[in-house]
């Protein structure tokens, strides 16, 4: 039985997330938009509370889209990996991750070089920012094994890289390939 002809109930039901193939390429335009907009806060992530929030909210949302985008392209990818089309997409998520990797490797350097009393300051001052504590906190606790931003930027470049060899292997050895039988023959020594 071919993959394709599997029962619908089997299968996963990628429609929850998109309902056609079309709305994952609406969504990954978004998430390019996204990363431009997002890339307008350098240089102005603790400029005040209010621009903290914003960023925070914008970066979520494009955290959430990049998500989805990635779980339906590796779903879609994993019911036939014989199907360019979706291996094409899980390379399109692939390229969109290194892409907001680097284009955003800014942020947590840029959030570091202020005192944490700033952000405090900001999360006391509007109480959206409240849920957002932990997060904060848990960045501040790992400020002395951070990088700076040039150096976060070239670690980032090469995430598309580190990904080939495993993308490679569960391309191949997930695919149904048959293999012809393999009869060992035994040679007699004299």
């Amino acid at each position: 039985m071919d993959r394709k002809d599997i029962d619908k109930s089997l299968k996963w039901d990628t429609e929850k997330i998109y309902k056609t193939d079309d709305d994952f390429y609406r969504d990954v335009e978004e998430v390019k938009n996204l990363i431009e907009k997002t890339k307008t806060y350098k240089g102005r992530i603790l400029e005040s509370a209010d621009s903290l929030y914003d960023f925070l909210k914008t970066d979520e949302k494009l955290e959430r889209k990049f998500s989805k985008l990635g779980v339906y392209a590796s779903l879609k990818s994993d019911e036939d990996t014989r199907v360019a089309k979706y291996q094409e997409m899980t390379k399109i998520a692939d390229n969109l991750f290194a892409s907001l990797a680097q284009e955003l490797s800014f942020i947590t350097p840029e959030i570091l070089s202020e005192d944490y009393k700033k952000v405090q300051t900001y999360i006391e001052e509007k109480d959206e920012l409240k849920i957002y504590e932990h997060y904060f906190e848990d960045l501040f606790r790992n400020k002395d094994h951070t990088l700076g931003e040039n150096e976060e930027k070239i670690i980032a470049s090469f995430s598309k890289l580190s990904q080939n060899p495993q993308n490679t292997y569960m391309i191949f050895s997930n695919a149904d390939l048959k293999f012809p039988k393999v009869k060992k023959a035994m040679k007699k020594f004299k």
